[in-house]
């Protein structure tokens, strides 16, 4: 299945559970959760808390992991940090604090409570508490509700540090600092527990988990939302492209009205269908998705589970692939974005764009009214003489299935208003009921 511009639909996920990555330090009562980290490809961190029975909320030791052999090449023991928190989220991300230079900085969450921490590290494991800060609300939010729950994952867009938070009526935040220290402030709902949270409607304790990812090829950023013991749940956002300026990037992401689930649908939860579900093998909680350089590369999805139906697996650290679709095989090359179909290629095309069409058969009829190159999979290839190879496999075929008179149209407005400048080459055209190619108010028009 292909993935046309405005939508992402995952192709497969394939579970690699069941299995621990980490040896659990006490597997009668180890209960890992609230996973974070950094890196990309086969070589990233983790951090995630233990939260066996009998903890408070904010004592809750932190571990960390960091592997370069992708999630089964861990150490067999994970390291224990110098901290006690909960929902600590960590970044590689230098700050100067003091005059002092740290190439770590995290936030965590005292419990239920709007409290959080902010901590700065050189190392893994030895971090030091800078400060203690609560997260405001800008103007116009309701100053009623407030984040209590950390970040989960921090972007720097366009000179602003952004994240996703909880919020204390089971709402997905929007929050944001001007320096990723200690001064944020939350301004918008992405979704939540309630249909009003926002277009995202997850109920049970819905939690923002994991990085904030780029789904490849222009498509968009991608973040997944857990179901409370369910399943795990993919919201994008195909508006916050990567070839967008930083200003640009920047409006597209904190417009809330652009995510939506990953079938485009927004609304309950039940509109679209989770990346990984329960199984009777283990309940999913919280996961970190492991950036992937090559857009058709697999996304490593690292979880903690209870693997309930796996000896010695009770409470621990599992992980799955998921294996992002193809691109569309229409290919805008001067915007850099991918279509399943041709005229909604054309249709959002500038003039003068590029498009070039992958081999195969296209089912549909093509009317273009603005200037642009429409190349074919054999464009530049002479077909007199031979030189050109025949069938789907090799040529760009358009098929009007006889639905109507032309296969290809090429159109003006009117007489005073023509359309000019169109290359259309490599392409085979079948079965219109008249012509394949008609021209009206046409001019410089190359076939």
């Amino acid at each position: 299945m292909t993935a046309q511009a405005g939508t992402f639909v995952p192709a497969k996920v394939t579970d690699q559970t069941p299995t621990s990555p980490l040896l659990n330090p006490d597997p009668a009562t180890y209960e890992p959760r609230y996973i974070s980290g950094f890196g990309s490809n086969n070589t990233f961190t983790v951090f995630w808390e233990d939260r066996r029975p009998g903890y408070p909320a904010d004592n809750y030791p932190v571990f960390a992991a960091t592997t370069i052999n992708g999630p089964t090449g861990f150490p067999t023991e994970a390291a224990i940090c110098n901290v006690t928190d909960t929902h600590f989220c960590a970044k590689a991300m230098p700050v100067t604090v003091e005059g002092t230079n740290y190439a770590y900085r995290a936030w965590g969450a005292v419990g239920n409570i709007p409290q959080h921490r902010f901590y700065v590290a050189n190392d893994l494991t030895n971090w030091r508490c800078v400060s203690t800060f609560t997260i405001t609300n800008a103007t116009g939010f309701n100053p009623g509700e407030f984040a209590y729950y950390g970040f989960h994952d921090v972007l720097l867009i366009n000179g602003t540090y952004y994240a996703w938070g909880e919020g204390n009526g089971g709402g997905t935040l929007m929050v944001r600092s001007p320096t990723g220290k200690d001064d944020w402030e939350a301004f918008a709902r992405v979704g939540g527990d309630e249909q009003a949270d926002g277009p995202l409607w997850l109920q049970e304790s819905p939690i923002p988990s994991g990085a904030f990812i780029d789904l490849g090829y222009n498509r968009g950023l991608g973040k997944v939302h857990v179901r409370k013991s369910s399943g795990f749940y993919l919201a994008i956002n195909t508006a916050c492209r990567a070839n967008l300026s930083p200003a640009e990037f920047e409006a597209a992401f904190t417009n809330v009205a652009n995510w939506t689930w990953d079938n485009g649908t927004t609304g309950l939860y039940t509109n679209t269908t989770p990346i990984l579900s329960n199984t009777t093998a283990r309940t999913l909680r919280e996961c970190w998705v492991v950036p992937n350089a090559d857009p058709d590369g697999d996304w490593v999805i690292v979880y903690n589970a209870d693997f309930k139906a796996v000896p010695g697996a009770t409470n621990a650290l599992g992980f799955a692939k998921l294996t992002p679709p193809p691109p569309g095989p229409v290919h805008n090359v001067t915007k850099d974005l991918y279509y399943d179909r041709i005229q909604l290629a054309v249709d959002e095309a500038g003039a003068g764009d590029v498009l070039r069409v992958a081999a195969g058969t296209y089912r549909e009829t093509v009317t273009i009214s603005k200037s642009l190159n429409l190349l074919g999979a054999q464009a530049g290839v002479d077909p007199r003489g031979g030189a050109r190879t025949e069938g789907s496999a090799s040529e760009s075929i358009i098929d009007g299935q006889s639905s109507r008179p032309e296969g290809m149209f090429i159109k003006g407005a009117g007489a005073t208003s023509r359309v000019t400048n169109v290359l259309v080459d490599g392409f085979e055209i079948h079965h219109a009921t008249d012509a394949n190619i008609r021209f009206d108010f046409a001019n410089n028009v190359t076939v």
